[in-house]
């Protein structure tokens, strides 16, 4: 079965880290797939606006290209489910009947104690941090990782960087990985 992925707010809120879940998600060579919601963007850009106000142009108009880019990775129908799911924080139960609207097994948060295992179990889902899933991504989907890591540093242009330009960015969000990716 491939491994099927939502992208909670702040899996997405870090710019290289999202750059590169959008390289996956346009790879052949990458079997899981990746999901997200218009709530889900509304969160990670609105913590983007709120923390740079200057931007808010330019993170709105990045938005509304990730929507028409990816539109098949948004999760439609889902709200029906939200008030089913009695979470630690009632303001993450839409991203649980995300997941479980599209049968995700995975969802990726930083917010590991807002979602509990028994509680996802139930569901035949598991929550990861950003790190463990780059991990695991890396771990089983090597080829794909690295393509995408290539991809982002190729196009980035404004200043070009290299893949381990990239690593020293993603050190901060994700330094398991970026530790694992230079010792392989």
């Amino acid at each position: 079965m491939d491994d099927k992925i939502l992208l909670d707010a702040n899996a997405l809120y870090s710019q290289p880290l999202r750059m590169v879940f959008l390289n996956l998600v346009q790879l052949d060579e990458c079997t899981t797939q990746f999901f997200w919601t218009d709530k889900i963007d509304a969160e990670w850009s609105n913590a983007l606006i709120r923390r740079y106000p200057e931007s808010k142009d330019v993170i709105i108009k990045q938005v509304n290209s990730i929507k028409a880019s990816f539109f098949d990775r948004y999760v439609l129908g889902y709200e029906p489910l939200i008030n089913q799911f009695d979470l630690p924080d009632p303001d993450d139960r839409h991203v649980l009947a995300a997941a479980v609207k599209t049968g995700c097994n995975i969802i990726a948060t930083d917010n590991i104690k807002d979602f509990p295992a028994k509680l996802l179990a139930e569901y035949g889902v598991r929550a990861m941090t950003r790190d463990e899933l780059m991990c695991f991504l890396f771990t089983n989907e090597k080829k794909g990782v690295m393509l995408a890591l290539d991809n982002f540093a190729r196009v980035y242009k404004d200043p070009e960087i290299t893949v381990e330009d990239l690593l020293i960015k993603l050190d901060r969000s994700v330094p398991s990985f970026t530790h694992l990716v230079r010792g392989s």
